[in-house]
């Protein structure tokens, strides 16, 4: 029974010894500064003809969520505006197309963000897709489209908030908006 005490008490012990030791051994900050192979980067990113289109369909992609023309935009903080619908008799989303809303309302501020993507998105297309060498005619066409969906974000920004920040830059950092 002794000997099984002690073979299990140097097992266990040996254990602990194997575990602590990577703990103990020296590494230097280097060690933990490791690339997430998942994350695109705009220096891997915006390359090919391919790039300049899944870039465009990016821009598009705020448009179809449920923040923004999925319903908040489409239907809540644009078409409730008006005296043509009343669809909702909840008043705490009536409040909208009676102009009693708070600036910190949930629906208001995923229209800001919604817009603001396309906004950004539409910049980093407008900013990288010119250098890539690809067919001129479709190269046209995608960065037309990028004006128009920023112009669009814009002048939806412009009619429900006013004074807003005009960015026509592409922005990757807080730095680039006060240049």
């Amino acid at each position: 029974m002794k000997r099984l005490s002690n073979l299990i008490t140097r097992k266990v012990l040996l254990l602990g010894i194997m575990m602590i030791t990577p703990l103990v051994m020296d590494c230097s900050e280097s060690d933990l500064d490791v690339a997430n192979p998942n994350q695109l980067s705009p220096d891997l990113f915006w390359k090919s003809a391919d790039d300049a289109e899944k870039g465009l369909v990016g821009v598009y992609g705020p448009l179809t969520t449920i923040p923004s023309w999925g319903r908040m935009m489409g239907a809540i903080l644009t078409t409730l505006r008006g005296d043509d619908v009343n669809p909702f008799p909840a008043p705490e989303v009536n409040d909208v197309g009676t102009f009693n809303v708070s600036s910190t309302d949930g629906r208001v501020l995923e229209g800001w963000s919604e817009l603001n993507a396309i906004v950004s998105r539409a910049n980093q297309v407008l900013g990288n897709v010119p250098a890539i060498q690809m067919d001129e005619t479709r190269k046209k066409e995608i960065l037309g489209e990028a004006y128009f969906l920023r112009a669009f974000a814009h002048f939806h920004l412009l009619n429900m908030w006013g004074h807003i920040p005009l960015i026509t830059k592409p922005v990757n950092n807080l730095q680039d908006i006060f240049l």
